[in-house]
């Protein structure tokens, strides 16, 4: 159930940390529970496993993988793939169980590692937060209970999710039997629920709060409590059930919507063209039913967007060690692209300007994040791979993609339209696709922004709506905006391509080493997409004759 509630990790403080002795020790288990795999598991899938999660983990080294001579850019076919070939097999199956065990805390960044008691919180949704939800009516039957008829919990299974993508938050899966019982003694039925719980990691106070856990959770019940109603497409999104908070704790309960068909992409970068498509498609229609909100109920729209507030720049960074990687990571870029096929086609002049520009990348997103109006819309505010699960529904091509849904809104903000766009063009498409089809993705997107927008405000051609939301006034937005988008790749980018532990209560690099960590992470293949980035960057600017600075 490869579900995964993300948060991307600029701005969020949480200190990155290469393998340490404790990660060793669990790969070493990992890799010793291969061994004993029967003999139909074969050297070939073993060493798929054996690649995944020496790659995932950054463990390439020769004290563990001796005799193995492993290509260290991540194979994506295998990580959402490869399990499921021998998850119900009778005999692995239980290896499975072992090696899902080891790596629930190492494999794609859970925040539990070495930090975390999960048994503390697996018991607390099993025995406190889920039974209270049933006892107040949270949780109940789909239908409607007759009346006098009693609805009590039958069992509650709860597991840790293992996922690949970025997790802030520590989630669970859980499994719900309902049991209702009838007042005059028929015979009583049960209903299985399907839930995900995210729930903060354990960290000190000074954590919490730059980590603005408190605000990330109330933004998200805003956009599915108000929201998501509003614009009358709650079957577009996961189910909302409940959010509780302490004061050094969220939880939040959600549909499983693994169970209706959506999976996440197996690819955790560089989407194929047909997933962009859609997803670009999707997020038109949701900038234009908010931008339509806008045109028609004003103040139901002011409403709503005086309740979320900034969850990431709100704060001013004080993670020395992340701020060295935000301000090393643009310096990469240029580098790489001094270095790349478009070295002579970039002017030294503009290249010095960008250096310029992102001598304060933080201050350079804290401005970008800013309203903006007439186009300032209601956003996301973290719309990549992590965030967007898909549909498979045709059965000639079962492995394209027909539909898509958006979830985690914790990231909610009120800006431009492009922090969303560019956030995602940067971060989940690469540039083998965006060469030849970068105009086609953002006419794509454009086209049914307007349609949404012209069909919610009864406007029959949508070149009928006032002029900034013509095609040139949003690609000249995107012009604007494209360099936010590639300030969060430029330092996020080398966590998805090469991914490392996360910790909430240790200062493990130096700064020192998180700049020598940033000129490396992620290696040639990064290079050359960050070099493209810088390329598209100046192609846009250039055209619209527009100074970085």
């Amino acid at each position: 159930n490869d579900t995964v509630h993300s948060r991307t990790a600029p701005g969020t403080h949480a200190r990155a940390r290469p393998p340490i002795t404790e990660t060793v020790r669990r790969a070493k288990r990992v890799r010793e529970t291969f061994e004993l795999l029967p003999s139909h598991f074969t050297p070939h899938d073993g060493a798929c496993w054996h690649r995944l999660i020496c790659c995932a983990q950054n463990v390439t080294r020769p004290e563990f993988c001796e005799g193995h001579n492993f290509n260290t850019e991540f194979d994506h076919r295998f990580d959402s793939k490869q399990p499921d070939i021998y998850a119900t097999d009778p005999v692995v199956n239980p290896l499975c169980a072992e090696v899902s065990k080891q790596l629930s805390c190492t494999l794609y960044q859970c925040p539990t590692a070495d930090m975390n008691d999960t048994s503390r919180k697996e018991a607390y949704v099993r025995d406190e937060l889920i039974p209270g939800m049933v006892a107040r009516g949270i949780l109940s039957f789909t239908d409607r209970v007759p009346d006098g008829a009693k609805v009590q919990l039958k069992s509650a299974n709860v597991k840790p999710l293992v996922t690949n993508g970025f997790m802030l938050t520590i989630p669970f899966v859980v499994t719900v039997v309902l049991e209702q019982l009838p007042r005059h003694g028929d015979h009583s039925k049960t209903e299985t629920l399907h839930l995900v719980v995210k729930i903060t990691p354990d960290c000190n106070a000074e954590m919490y709060e730059s980590c603005q856990f408190k605000t990330l959770f109330e933004n998200e019940m805003i956009a599915y409590r108000e929201i998501i109603p509003t614009l009358g497409k709650a079957e577009l999104y996961p189910r909302f059930y409940h959010c509780e908070q302490t004061a050094m704790e969220a939880a939040m309960v959600m549909s499983n919507f693994t169970f209706d068909g959506w999976k996440m992409a197996p690819m955790v970068v560089n989407l194929p063209l047909d997933y962009i498509m859609i997803a670009v498609k999707e997020l038109g229609r949701f900038h234009g039913e908010c931008y339509g909100m806008k045109e028609s109920n004003r103040s139901q729209f002011e409403s709503i967007i005086a309740k979320f507030k900034e969850s990431r720049y709100a704060v001013e960074i004080n993670d020395l060690t992340w701020l060295a990687t935000m301000k090393v990571a643009p310096k990469r870029a240029i580098k790489s692209l001094q270095e790349s096929r478009f070295k002579d086609l970039v002017p030294a002049s503009y290249l010095e300007k960008l250096a310029r520009l992102f001598e304060d990348p933080w201050g350079h997103s804290k401005r970008k994040v800013q309203p903006r109006e007439p186009l300032a819309v209601i956003c996301h505010g973290d719309f990549m791979r992590n965030n967007m699960a898909f549909r498979y529904e045709d059965a000639k091509d079962p492995d394209r993609p027909t539909q898509v849904m958006m979830f985690d809104f914790q990231t909610l903000r009120y800006a431009s339209p492009m922090i969303d766009y560019t956030v995602f063009l940067a971060n989940s498409t690469g540039y083998g696709v965006r060469e030849h089809n970068f105009e086609a993705i953002f006419r794509t997107y454009h086209q049914e922004l307007v349609q949404t927008v012209a069909k919610v405000v009864g406007v029959s051609d949508s070149r009928d709506l006032p002029s900034y939301y013509s095609y040139d006034s949003f690609h000249r937005e995107l012009a604007e905006y494209f360099s936010y988008g590639f300030n969060i790749a430029s330092s996020f980018l080398m966590i998805l391509y090469e991914p490392m532990e996360i910790s909430f209560t240790e200062n493990i690099f130096t700064e020192e080493e998180s700049i020598a960590d940033a000129w490396t992470r992620g290696g040639e293949p990064l290079n050359r997409e960050l070099a493209a980035l810088v390329y598209e960057m100046y192609r846009l600017h250039e055209q619209y004759g527009f100074d970085p600075l």
